[in-house]
């Protein structure tokens, strides 16, 4: 199993710096007058920049109460608001209408495109190409958030990829185990199944002996 943390999947640090803050979480000119444009309400304006630039940094949506305070509070002093919408304010946006609005808005100005049906498949095929040089799940991860990137795809929960590799990984495993074994013999197939028994009095197998490391031979000084 590959740990979230253990990947390139974009995540929000606990706390994100005042210089970080300023260089790339602040609304540019051209993106307030876009918002302004879109919806009146500073409330609803808040929503949508804190979204939009949300998005632009991780490459999906997330719930507004997920979102780390510190992109919150910085949004909230670009637009001039004393303090940033409450808890429960942002609960009820994150279950309104408004953002069923919003999500389409940001996703044609940022230029990103959702997974149907055919990019689903496109990405099974990335998925099996990159198991084919790759073993670690979190190596496969990687390639197929790279191609997501490039090809300017919203990128799915991180349970869909770690799905993905998963299977990508047995299906082409299993297709080199199977690869290997059409060109055994019987007589080659019976000493492998040999080496996985135990022979009577003897604790381990010929393949568990196979494995053990060459002991160092300092050691025995």
């Amino acid at each position: 199993m590959s740990a979230i943390q253990e990947t390139a999947y974009p995540r929000f640090r606990t706390d994100i710096s005042q210089q970080e803050l300023d260089a790339v979480y602040t609304p540019t000119s051209g993106e307030q007058r876009w918002a302004r444009r879109r919806t009146r309400p500073i409330l609803e304006r808040f929503f949508l920049l804190l979204h939009l630039k949300a998005d632009q940094k991780q490459g999906f949506f997330s719930s507004s109460v997920d979102l780390p305070g510190d992109l919150r509070r910085h949004i909230a002093q670009c637009l001039g608001l004393d303090k940033q919408p409450t808890k429960a304010q942002r609960q009820q946006y994150d279950r309104s209408a408004t953002r069923k609005r919003h999500i389409p808005w940001i996703r044609t100005y940022v230029g990103t495109r959702t997974l149907d049906e055919k990019a689903h498949a496109w990405l099974d095929s990335q998925a099996t190409k990159a198991a084919e040089s790759r073993e670690v799940l979190a190596d496969i991860i990687n390639i197929l958030l790279e191609e997501l990137v490039r090809h300017r795809f919203e990128i799915p929960g991180f349970t869909v990829l770690l799905r993905l590799a998963k299977d990508a990984r047995a299906t082409v495993n299993d297709r080199c185990y199977r690869s290997i074994v059409s060109e055994l013999n019987d007589e080659t197939k019976a000493l492998v199944n040999d080496l996985l028994v135990s022979p009577p009095g003897i604790e381990i197998s010929g393949w568990q002996r196979l494995k053990r490391e060459i002991r160092n031979p300092k050691a025995d000084e």
